[in-house]
């Protein structure tokens, strides 16, 4: 049985590609939404990482504000029109304060705020002007809110092609990187984070180290061992 991995930054047709394999009857397996609903749902994975690195994580949740979605709905171009910035910023301060006001009382905010994914990476590597990418700069790498603002004020008198031109900025990212920026300081704003940490390691690079641990007949580090079978 032949088993294909598709991979590829955004926008670059992933989710396209696995709809056209499975119109054809072909099985996809979606890796980020199953490393999603492990962490939501697996309560033994939840209650093993928290005897690693902590006592039970007091909520978890999952926003539908990705950086192309707010693009999408409040952005008519780039650069975005009066008055569309802030309507994207004001509404995804709405949903981050909602969720952190519904918190139990007795919450105690987290000492650091860790972000992953492409918006961030590319905020460092355009804040420092990275050219060429440098991941081992990037990973652990502290961005301030005022570093992602001044980066916002920069893009939002841009378009597409002169985000694109800016030192650390891939071009397949330059049409939503305004956005992901937006959501980023929004995130920080509604947490009371003055800064941020940036990490290169995902979920997903996690649950592969695990099981490869487990291949490899080694007692994975998270004490969590995943249960394997062949498709």
């Amino acid at each position: 049985m032949m088993k294909v991995g598709i991979t590829g930054g955004i926008g670059s047709g992933k989710s396209t590609v696995c709809r056209l394999f499975a119109q054809k009857g072909i099985a996809v397996y979606d890796s980020d939404a199953a490393a999603k609903r492990l962490m939501q749902e697996d309560g033994a994975l939840r209650r093993q990482l928290a005897g690693r690195f902590g006592e039970d994580p007091i909520a978890s949740h999952s926003f539908n504000i990705g950086c192309r979605r707010v693009t999408e709905r409040f952005f008519s171009a780039l650069p975005p029109l009066a008055g569309e910035l802030a309507a994207a910023a004001d509404w995804a301060n709405e949903q981050f304060t909602a969720y952190f006001e519904s918190l139990p009382n007795n919450f105690e905010r987290a000492e650091r705020l860790v972000a992953v994914g492409g918006t961030v990476t590319t905020l460092v590597a355009l804040v420092h002007e990275l050219e060429p990418y440098d991941s081992s700069f990037v990973h652990l790498r502290e961005l301030s809110m005022e570093q992602v603002s001044t980066a916002i004020e920069c893009m939002s008198a841009l378009g597409v092609t002169g985000i694109a031109a800016l030192p650390g900025v891939q071009s397949k990212r330059a049409g939503v990187i305004l956005a992901g920026a937006v959501v980023i300081r929004e995130l920080m704003r509604a947490g009371g984070y003055d800064t941020l940490t940036v990490s290169e390691n995902s979920l997903l690079a996690g649950m592969a180290a695990t099981i490869n641990e487990t291949l490899d007949g080694a007692t994975p580090t998270i004490a969590w061992t995943p249960t394997l079978s062949t498709l």
